[in-house]
């Protein structure tokens, strides 16, 4: 059997997925790219929902803001079981449906919270979108993987995990609008229609990953059909390959991923991952309460957090650019170092209105840069440590033990700032950036620099 690498239109030729992928970025891809994006975006706008709506729940429900840690750290939980339960799903049926049904399970569920009247019910909410917020970005990160060319997807996986403090953006500025005039009712309610919504558009427009397909056999046929879309010349009787990406042994996902060859890289991302999203998770949860008792407006609370996402969003482009340059270990110790003098700097400030809402509004820009954008790039550093077989698997466990993190957060930080105040819960976000420097010496598959990959 000849190969024919782009060209597979004579009988008995043989395609080369990655011939096809990586030649340029076509239509279809870009097409993936927007989709999965946007549906990442939504993720990260519900994700943060709560916490946007929070300074207005402790003041309509008359609670201390301690009542709030289990709500925020169930959400939490579900999300580490969404993330691992729901990537696993992804390599075993698909990443497509897997994607589409957490993005209609966190739509419908953060709807749902808009109805809630007490905090028992919010809690079983969260806990259960949770589910699909956190299987969302496993199966995500594998398409954008799996479909874009090898010079680009760093830069482009990146670009998926930043939609997540983007959807944060989005959520500020729309918080910052509704809240004051409609309540946090109408914002848990346009929080989950987006989403519902968005998944109709998947099930009809979004294709499923072309590697996944083959190594399913493809028995509906449809490898030919995108990759004709994507500009090859191939019949419904040619034969495809993945030269770029070759199989793995059988077995099971969780014997494989601890298998000698994948044990050290599975172990230290999960690590890492415990330790960024602690960081990042600590500033969505509790800056827009923090800003507030400090004495701004909910207005400007609401802005804080925003503009944490915007330095995070602008960190994971500036790193997953610089990624591709100068290699992922070197992009992401220079990021952390960012967020742990910013961390050191937010511990000292003085938080009152009268000591520059402007000043405040930068470092916790540098901040989110640098912490955030830390952890869009290690995702896509763990998009690309495991094969095809356990991609969404694996990327689903290390996000997935990442949310204890996060849960972590959710008690810690609020231990930290009632027992020392603000710079004791900053200085508890520069211990996480030196966990996660520490887990990431370990991990031997960063991506290389450009002049070392050439």
């Amino acid at each position: 059997m000849t190969s024919a690498g782009f060209d597979g239109a004579r009988p008995g030729a043989t395609v080369d997925l990655a011939s096809v992928m990586d030649r340029r970025w076509s239509g279809l891809q870009v097409l993936v790219l927007f989709l999965t994006g946007f549906a990442i975006v939504l993720d990260g706008f519900d994700n943060q929902a709560l916490a946007f709506v929070l300074p207005a729940l402790l003041q309509e429900w008359d609670l201390p803001r301690s009542a709030f840690a289990p709500v925020l750290s169930v959400s939490l939980i579900g999300m580490t079981v969404g993330a691992a339960g729901a990537g696993y799903l992804g390599d075993r049926f698909g990443r497509k449906p897997a994607l589409i049904g957490c993005v209609l399970l966190f739509g419908l569920l953060t709807a749902a919270a808009g109805l809630c009247e007490n905090i028992g019910q919010l809690t079983l909410l969260r806990f259960l979108a949770g589910l699909g917020l956190g299987g969302a970005m496993p199966n995500a990160a594998a398409l954008i993987a799996e479909f874009t060319p090898v010079r680009s997807r760093t830069l482009a996986v990146s670009f998926t995990a930043v939609c997540v403090p983007l959807g944060g953006v989005f959520g500020g500025a729309l918080t910052a609008a509704i809240l004051p005039a409609l309540g946090w009712r109408s914002l848990f309610l346009l929080a989950g229609i987006a989403p519902v919504a968005l998944a109709l558009l998947l099930a009809v427009w979004l294709p499923e990953s072309p590697r996944f397909l083959l190594r399913r056999g493809d028995p509906n046929k449809r490898l030919p059909a995108l990759m004709r879309r994507m500009g090859a010349e191939v019949t419904e009787a040619t034969v495809f390959d993945d030269r770029a990406e070759p199989m793995v042994p059988s077995g099971g996902e969780r014997e494989r991923l601890l298998s000698p060859a994948n044990r050290r890289n599975t172990l230290a991302m999960c690590v890492a991952f415990f330790f960024t999203l602690l960081g990042a998770y600590a500033g969505m949860n509790w800056l827009p309460t923090l800003i507030a008792q400090a004495g701004y407006s909910l207005a400007n609370a609401s802005l804080a957090l925003m503009v944490f996402n915007i330095g995070g969003v602008t960190g994971a482009i500036v790193g997953g650019w610089a990624a591709g340059v100068f290699g992922s270990r070197r992009t992401l110790y220079a990021l952390l170092a960012v967020g742990f003098a910013a961390s050191l700097v937010l511990a000292r400030f003085g938080f009152s209105p009268a000591d520059g809402t402007l000043a405040l509004f930068c470092l916790l820009a540098v901040l989110g840069f640098a912490v955030p954008g830390a952890q869009s790039v290690l995702t896509a550093v763990a998009a690309q440590v495991f094969p095809t077989e356990l991609r969404s698997t694996g990327v689903g466990l290390s996000i997935g033990v990442g949310r204890a993190g996060g849960i972590t957060s959710a008690f810690v930080g609020a231990s930290f700032l009632a027992w020392s105040g603000r710079g004791a819960f900053f200085l508890m976000i520069a211990l996480a950036i030196i966990g996660a420097a520490l887990a990431l010496a370990v991990v031997n598959r960063h991506t290389p620099a450009r002049a070392k990959a050439a």
